[in-house]
């Protein structure tokens, strides 16, 4: 609790006790992220603990991380078709998702963290290329497959590294309204003047503001009726949304992308 742990659980204890109190938190919040140091025996409970009962279960992610407590485990087929559940394991995912998960990261270095997925992609392309063409693995058609799929995921690749990504989706707009609602709420009308602007309330779209050209995506609050308008209602909950009202004024460039 020192360190600042909203709850402690030991794994010093009998099995079913300590399958009950992940169950209990697993209801009392879903538990999204996992990211496990143990594997072995303690994973397996874990995994069991998590355990749907036919019904509908939130997405957890497993992340494996180390193996202290052993090597393998046992994982029934049952279990895992009873959660919607997605196992990974790697030390660069680690690190990105405490980048994610940590308030403290500001978000332009969390969205360059993002870059550095294209980056390995394209050197673990290169290697499987070059890999196929020296051992002539394109002699079968699962070799094939792979170059097409290599392939498909450079061109995304080099689509993220030269930010090209939603480049047909982007809009120009002003902003035409501000208004400060209580409890920090600040209140956003654009108006689209080059072209209309397709959207639905509960959609979300990047906006990138004068004063900082990182994009940020927030909710839609406005309907279908005006496509030349869009609303949002963003609360302050960081440091870029607390600071949003003291640099916007009515009049200012916004470049809108999406939905």
């Amino acid at each position: 609790m020192a360190l600042g742990a909203d709850e402690v659980i030991s794994v010093q204890q009998t099995d079913d006790a300590f399958i009950a109190q992940i169950q209990a938190l697993h209801r009392s919040m879903s538990i999204d992220v996992i990211l496990d140091y143990l594997w072995g025996h303690t994973a397996e409970l874990v995994l069991l603990a998590l355990k749907g009962n036919g019904a509908f279960t939130p997405r957890t992610r497993f992340v494996s991380v180390g193996s202290m407590t052993g090597d393998s485990l046992h994982l029934s087929a049952a279990n895992l078709r009873s959660v919607n559940l997605q196992i990974a394991g790697s030390g660069m995912v680690i690190i990105l998702v405490i980048i994610a998960l940590s308030a403290k990261i500001p978000y332009h270095i969390f969205r360059k963290t993002h870059k550095i997925f294209s980056a390995v992609f394209l050197l673990g392309a290169y290697h499987g290329a070059t890999a196929q063409l020296k051992e002539r693995w394109l002699a079968t058609p699962g070799g094939y497959l792979l170059l097409v799929l290599v392939i498909v995921g450079v061109v995304a690749a080099f689509i993220g590294l030269f930010q090209r990504i939603g480049v047909s989706r982007k809009v120009a707009a002003r902003i035409s309204q501000l208004d400060n609602r209580p409890q920090g709420i600040l209140d956003i009308r654009l108006i689209t003047s080059q072209k209309p602007f397709v959207h639905r309330a509960g959609q979300y779209a990047f906006l990138r503001f004068e004063h900082d050209r990182e994009p940020h995506p927030f909710t839609i609050a406005s309907s279908v009726d005006d496509q030349h308008s869009v609303r949002f209602v963003i609360k302050s909950l960081g440091d870029f949304t607390g600071e949003l009202s003291n640099h916007l004024r009515v009049g200012q460039s916004v470049e809108v992308e999406g939905p």
